[in-house]
């Protein structure tokens, strides 16, 4: 199909940075609202369809057959936050996009929706249902309302069928232990001075009022609360992504400072009239620790009166829990996962066998046990996603649900590839392979990416942005690469240091020596490298395809930032500054400057195919990133491959739901077979 993409206008549009005057010829696209910007997204989504029909046409393809297939794909899963009852359970569900408040029987069967997004009037999706400690009808469900920058908290009665109440612009929520309280975090956007002040509110059940019982005046990326002993709460307010401040409020609301806010702890449990802790405080693996309960009033007493129950050791300390006066830890080698028991002195019992050695449970600091089950998600690059259930008394873990049976595995290999990057680190990357003795020489390789904000980019049985199941594509002679890069935690928090503000270019090194390897190797070429990433890695992939045009052949790139010099403006802005730099300070904007994608689309230059995808509801990443890389890159770039933008009118921080879920990864994966021809056809 030819380049005639749809007009966009340019503006003398200028600011200058210390001196250094910078054009923005799409500022423009920035207001959503405007009816100009309307119209240009309109242009561009009628342009990628007409694009997809005429490139089927030629190549043998129909969107509505990758649609359809979609849509028929078998992927459902019932989240972790599950409440068991009298007949089965409470979960939220989640198939292929859509995210349903169920009731589900013991073996998860016979479904019936409580909540989704129909039933809410169609403006807003669920992510999670947590039930009241001492009420079993009453749960406080997280939605996201269409267009909001932030959740809100529904408190439904699901006896009632009623919302009694709506909290908008949370971040973070818990119960009280006595039922009483809903308490919540949100935050004021202070622009001037580019800085978010959380505070820490609760929601009285009984007189219905709200009333605010902590603020943190400097800037911090938002406030997690977690439910603690005595009807008291744990606040942890992230400084950055990688350092907190530990507070504990008590029933009269009396705040008690419990560290210097230097790395990470968060509240695991309490037994025997012990606090636990897990904390990467001088222990870059992290370490569990403990102190007694009457410790909690006074002033950092867990960062100064703690004792170690569970030592630093090699491997990530990811997840803990305590139940059944044990202690559970998943633990996390190169990304993949382990589970351990001990004694609450920390003397070991011993280690479940997972399903897979390449696996993952999915966890971030805390598990929770509901009554003597520990529940636990687990996945693999050949396991999907199940339900593990850990008995805390008798420490037998079965499977409790899982959508379908894993894959053969002696029709695939998977290989831990450590490979030397340019400064001269190691690095990982699982190479997911058709089994031995049945290698192409040279192969279509498609690749994942994030390396950001602390989190570890775990094994899935699923490509993250574009829906493809690893085994499926790997069984046409094509090979997975699940790339560990710096930004993440998968090795402690200096991997996350090592891929932040002004290290933050190490992470796309990491990336692009990746796939140089692979191509220096033999085991692809660079046309026929895919990459794809989204939201952090969205960035990821746009800064690799402006630094090394060269060296991929197609590009996804889902919910993107771009413009890495607007987006302190953005409402969440304050909050990616502590990861990525300020660019209004003198000394940090040339460094973002210098790899910003936006500013570095070089005219006339061979860029990769681009799929360029944002939703104009996004309340992490605005759409203008999207809106205004795509729009200068079709400009700009040379005629050779082509640049596609999707702009979906409901999408928020995803690939959108139901119909739009299904066309969009349809659309994703159809550009990857398109494009894998016309490199064939071109070499």
């Amino acid at each position: 199909m030819g380049k005639s993409y749809p007009y966009a206008k340019t503006v003398d549009s200028r600011d200058d940075y210390f001196g250094t005057v910078v054009e923005d010829p799409y500022r423009w696209l920035e207001d959503a609202k405007n009816p100009e910007v309307l119209d240009f997204v309109s242009r561009e989504n009628a342009y990628t369809s007409a694009w997809f029909e005429e490139a089927g046409a030629k190549y043998g393809m129909s969107i509505n057959d990758f649609t359809e297939k979609q849509r028929k794909a078998s992927d459902t899963f019932f989240y972790q936050g599950l409440t068991k009852c009298p007949d089965g359970y409470y979960a939220v569900m989640e198939h292929q996009g859509n995210y349903s408040f169920v009731k589900t029987g013991q073996a998860f069967q016979n479904t019936e929706v409580v909540l989704d997004r129909a039933i809410l009037g169609g403006a807003m999706n669920i992510y999670e249902a947590v039930c009241s400690p001492v009420n079993p009808d009453l749960f406080a469900v997280f939605v996201l309302k269409d267009g909001a920058p932030r959740p809100s908290v529904l408190i439904y009665d699901v006896s009632a069928d009623e919302t009694l109440y709506c909290l908008d612009l949370c971040f973070s929520f818990c119960w009280s232990e006595d039922g009483k309280k809903l308490i919540y975090s949100d935050a004021i956007l202070d622009r001037e001075n580019s800085r978010n002040i959380n505070r820490i509110c609760l929601y009285d059940l009984d007189t219905r009022k709200t009333g605010i019982v902590y603020q943190y005046e400097q800037n911090a990326v938002y406030i997690e609360v977690t439910p603690g002993p005595d009807n008291g709460i744990f606040a942890q307010v992230l400084l950055t992504y990688g350092d907190e401040l530990l507070v504990y409020i008590d029933a009269e609301n009396t705040c008690t400072v419990l560290t210097r806010g230097k790395g990470v702890c968060s509240y695991i449990g309490e037994t025997g009239g012990m606090c636990y802790f897990l904390t990467d405080m001088d222990a870059p693996f992290c370490r569990l620790i403990r102190v007694r309960e009457t410790s909690l009033y006074t002033p950092l007493a867990v960062e100064e009166a703690s004792e170690t129950v569970i030592p630093e050791r090699d491997a990530l300390l990811n997840a803990c829990a305590v139940a059944g006066g044990k202690l559970f830890a998943a633990y996390q080698k190169d990304a993949v996962s382990s589970l351990q028991y001990f004694d609450c002195d920390g003397r070991l019992l011993g280690e479940a066998e997972l399903p897979d050695a390449y696996g993952n449970i999915y966890a971030r600091r805390r598990m929770t046990a509901r009554g003597n089950i520990l529940y636990l998600q687990f996945e693999s690059f050949l396991h999907p996603k199940s339900m593990l259930a850990l008995d805390v008394e008798t420490l037998e873990l079965c499977t409790i649900y899982q959508e379908k049976e894993p894959e053969p595995v002696d029709e695939f290999e998977v290989r831990q590839q450590f490979i030397t990057a340019r400064d001269g680190t190691r690095i990982l990357a699982y190479l997911v392979l058709p089994k031995k003795g049945m290698l192409p020489e040279c192969m279509p390789a498609l690749l994942y990416g994030y390396g950001g904000y602390a989190f570890s980019n775990e094994p899935s049985y699923q490509n993250m942005v574009t829906g493809i199941n690893i085994p499926d594509w790997v069984r046409q002679g094509r090979m997975y690469v699940h790339c560990v890069i710096h930004g993440g935690s998968e090795y402690g928090a200096k991997w996350h240091e090592a891929g932040m503000l002004t290290n933050k270019k190490h992470v796309f090194e990491d990336f692009i020596d990746i796939a140089r390897w692979l191509v220096d190797t033999g085991w692809t070429t660079a046309k026929q490298i895919t990459a794809t990433g989204l939201s952090n890695g969205g960035l990821l992939m746009t800064a690799i395809s402006t630094m090394r045009p060269d060296l991929f052949g197609t590009v996804i790139a889902s919910v993107p930032h771009t413009d890495m010099l607007r987006f302190c403006v953005d409402d969440r802005g304050p909050m990616y500054i502590t990861e990525y730099g300020n660019p209004m300070d003198e000394e940090q904007f040339p460094y973002l400057y210098s790899y910003s994608p936006y500013h570095n689309i070089q005219k006339g230059t061979v860029y990769p195919a681009m799929y360029v995808q944002t939703g104009e509801c996004d309340n992490n990443v605005p759409p203008y990133h999207g809106k205004k890389f795509a729009a200068r890159l079709q400009k700009e770039a040379s005629d050779q491959n082509p640049v596609l933008l999707r702009v979906l009118p409901e999408g928020s921080h995803d690939r959108g739901s139901g119909e739009y879920y299904y066309r969009t990864t349809a659309e994703m994966q159809m550009f990857i077979e398109i494009n894998l021809k016309r490199q064939a056809f071109t070499t």
